[in-house]
């Protein structure tokens, strides 16, 4: 069985793929998402496979070698057209050059 690590799985597509994912009893999935969307109109209430609300910047290299397939959605591309503004501007472009 491949553990696959989906960052960001609680976006519109990160849910997409692993509600996909997880219909394959090979996979064992599991998701991260730090949560900054998570009041938008968007919302899977129904997960199928462990998430964690985790912010990609305190993961350890140590954490990531428990998975063999790692997907990285993250971001915040709607940053700027997001009317929730939990972060500051110049921390959102931080994030996504990670």
């Amino acid at each position: 069985m491949k553990k696959i690590l989906i960052v960001g799985g609680n976006s519109y597509i990160g849910t997409e793929l692993t509600v996909f994912l997880s219909k394959f009893k090979s996979y064992q999935i599991t998701s991260i998402d730090i949560g900054f969307n998570d009041e938008c109109v968007f919302k899977n209430n129904g997960f199928l496979y462990p998430t964690k609300k985790i912010d990609i910047r305190s993961i350890k290299e140590e954490y990531l070698q428990n998975f063999e397939i790692v997907v990285f959605l993250a971001g915040l591309s709607l940053f700027l057209i997001n009317p929730i503004r939990s972060i500051k501007e110049e921390d959102a472009y931080r994030i996504t050059e990670l």
